[in-house]
């Protein structure tokens, strides 16, 4: 544990903090003096740390705001407003956005293939993309201005492993 203001490590404990839905321990500086509570990425919150990271879950998943605040009023007993959680997912965004970019994709089972027309700007375009049925996810997509033989070598050009 380092002071976050002079960064000595000559700290001690100095009680807990109390805050409305969550304690903290705190910590004094042996060389500044001064108060403060360990950094946990969750300062200023009212609500602990585990709340939070369910609800931002939650919605990563793709659950309504209705369903999330049900879920943690049964599992953890608190029940934060749609506007708390849409102020953790925009804080957190980045947060979780650069943790998705890292998450490889488990795709199991069949893979279906599927075409969609656009009009982008008034001209038609083809999306070819495949799906994987049990999760959803699209791992490949093409956009072609034609649906022809030339789009579909495209798409089927070794991209790599998944």
């Amino acid at each position: 544990m380092k002071c976050p203001y002079c960064h000595s490590e000559r700290v001690k404990k100095a009680g807990k903090y109390q805050g409305k839905y969550r304690t903290s321990q705190g910590y004094r500086c042996k060389d500044c003096k001064r108060y403060f509570v360990e950094r946990d990425g969750f300062e200023g919150k009212h609500y602990p740390k585990e709340v939070i990271l369910q609800a931002l879950f939650l919605y990563v998943e793709g659950l309504s705001l209705s369903k999330i605040r049900d879920y943690l009023r049964q599992f953890f007993g608190y029940e934060p407003s749609d506007s708390a959680i849409l102020n953790w997912v925009d804080e957190y965004s980045e947060l979780i956005e650069q943790y998705e970019r890292k998450l490889k994709p488990k795709i199991k089972g069949r893979m279906h293939i599927d075409e969609v027309f656009v009009k982008i700007r008034g001209k038609w375009y083809c999306i070819i993309h495949t799906v994987d049925s049990r999760t959803g996810y699209c791992p490949l997509a093409v956009l072609s201005e034609n649906r022809d033989l030339d789009a579909y070598d495209e798409f089927f050009k070794p991209q790599g492993t998944l």
